[in-house]
């Protein structure tokens, strides 16, 4: 049970930075930046299940396919997604630790994401109307 309890830790911090997009698959992988959920919901119109953020990008151009991103997003959706920048087309997709500045997994970003959002922890707080000195 543990293992799996840490899985599902490790799992909620971990994000696609998109490289060519071909490993990304949009609908069931985080990959959106600029938000707290970093997954795409399906659209219920859209019967593209097998899309992948490649599908998206104009890989000469290294810009995203407007027309795509309007027509299988809804517009919050599309906004977010053609805001998000490009560092390099010809390189892979990368998994990154989205809860840490350098994008790197560590145990004290691990435990922090873990008290701040998996427990109810607000009997532990203490507040008072002390001045800090």
């Amino acid at each position: 049970h543990s293992i799996h309890a840490s899985w599902v830790v490790v799992k909620e911090g971990l994000q696609w930075r998109i490289g060519n997009g071909e490993f990304i698959h949009v609908w069931s992988q985080p990959w959106l930046k600029n938000g707290i959920h970093p997954y795409v919901s399906p659209n219920p119109h859209n019967d593209n299940f097998n899309l992948k953020v490649a599908d998206l990008i104009r890989q000469d151009l290294g810009a995203w396919k407007a027309y795509l991103v309007e027509e299988n997003f809804n517009h919050s959706y599309a906004q977010r997604i053609k805001a998000l920048p490009f560092l390099n087309t010809s390189k892979n997709d990368k998994l990154i630790w989205r809860f840490s500045p350098a994008s790197n997994y560590t145990m004290h970003s691990s435990y922090r994401n873990f008290m701040e959002n998996f427990l109810n922890n607000d009997h532990l707080r203490v507040y008072s109307d002390c001045m800090l000195i």
